[in-house]
């Protein structure tokens, strides 16, 4: 009787136990995985319907109807980051339907490669972006489509060459967006982000690079300007995403984590503003932005706030349209922020998942021992 009343207790413990754990565990999303999958590979549809044949995509978003064969050249400098949505689709199914989509853009940042020294009045234009070179590295570690670590190294040095150096391409690219801009930090991360990717290929020779453009973030960035303003959170997003990933200015990364945390609406999504010109000098009016929310969501990601980019994922999820896409900022379709939220939401599913090996086209509800995610394979 006494070792009847001893389990029955203990039981009892071991259920207010349970209870009180299950009840202290946040519920982390409404939509489960395979949610986020279909809505990543809808996106990925879509961009490659909207393709053009020079590889690139209309900005900001496609003719309507659209006739890939028709209309001016793509612009330039969103080949890598529209494309990286096709390649993250990629890599979480294996579906070599996706491959021919990844060539022609590879084959549009080659042809810019080639143009930064041919074309002496337009070197901002022809520089390689920050995302090209991770779509360039990553083509390699997860699809059958080689050489392109040495494309991107090699686009990326004459870039750099044809501004002298690090500090040149920067200050370039201050010029271009504003120095005080918060969309300078944005801009400088992700060339931190393709320095590293580069530096899985190349040890030791990228790193250095990486740190240059966190450092002209915290010296041109920091304090970044408080809202209402204009690019306020992807700001706060580049900086934190640069300073966790290089390991410098480690002081601020705690306040701008607070400000994104702070910033972010109860439904997952942020907002963005813009000022009311010419009618309303001074006053800014504020939106909601899924590309600001998908940039603010992978740079969460870094800091571990799982919880709060599920928030941000699940509202994706719940408004993506029938066709792949999103609504932007300007109302309509953006290809590139069709990617971008693409991106984000992969980002998650790597996070939720932390032993998917991507590329292996297993889906991420299927959990693979991972012991060499994301190193590189440089061919010798």
């Amino acid at each position: 009787m006494n070792k009847l009343r001893k389990t029955t207790a203990t039981l009892l413990i071991a259920i207010f136990m349970i209870s009180a754990f299950a009840v202290a565990i946040p519920v982390m999303s409404m939509e489960p995985c395979d949610s986020y999958e279909a809505a990543i590979i809808k996106a990925a549809d879509r961009l490659i319907v909207t393709q053009n044949l020079d590889g690139g995509w209309d900005w900001p978003g496609p003719e309507i109807p659209n006739d890939p064969a028709e209309g001016p050249p793509s612009p330039v400098n969103t080949v890598g980051v529209t494309a990286q949505g096709i390649l993250d689709a990629y890599k979480l199914t294996s579906d070599p339907e996706y491959l021919p989509a990844l060539e022609l853009a590879k084959g549009a940042l080659k042809t810019l490669s080639d143009l930064v020294t041919l074309d002496p009045l337009s070197p901002l234009k022809t520089r390689i972006r920050g995302p090209d070179i991770t779509f360039l590295v990553e083509i390699e570690e997860f699809t059958p489509i080689t050489t392109n670590p040495d494309l991107a190294k090699e686009y990326y040095d004459k870039t750099v060459t044809r501004f002298d150096s690090v500090a040149g391409l920067i200050s370039a690219v201050q010029a271009h967006r504003g120095i005080d801009t918060p969309l300078l930090a944005w801009d400088l991360n992700l060339y931190v982000q393709g320095a590293l990717a580069l530096e899985r290929y190349y040890p030791g020779e990228y790193t250095g690079d990486a740190a240059i453009f966190a450092e002209a973030i915290y010296t041109n960035c920091i304090p970044l300007p408080t809202p209402p303003a204009s690019s306020y959170v992807i700001g706060v997003s580049g900086a934190l995403a640069a300073f966790i990933t290089t390991g410098i200015h480690e002081d601020a990364v705690d306040e701008l984590e607070l400000l994104l945390l702070e910033a972010q609406d109860e439904n997952g999504y942020y907002v963005d503003y813009y000022e009311d010109l010419p009618t309303n000098p001074g006053t800014f009016i504020e939106y909601i932005s899924v590309q600001t929310t998908a940039y603010a969501t992978m740079a969460l990601l870094k800091t571990d706030n799982l919880v709060e980019s599920i928030a941000a994922g699940d509202y994706f999820v719940a408004n993506q349209l029938g066709d792949g896409s999103w609504i932007s900022s300007s109302g309509g379709e953006n290809s590139e922020v069709n990617s971008e939220v693409a991106q984000a939401l992969y980002d998650i599913l790597c996070m939720r998942k932390l032993n998917f090996v991507p590329g292996k086209g297993k889906g991420l509800d299927k959990i693979i021992p991972n012991d060499n995610f994301a190193k590189g394979r440089r061919k010798e």
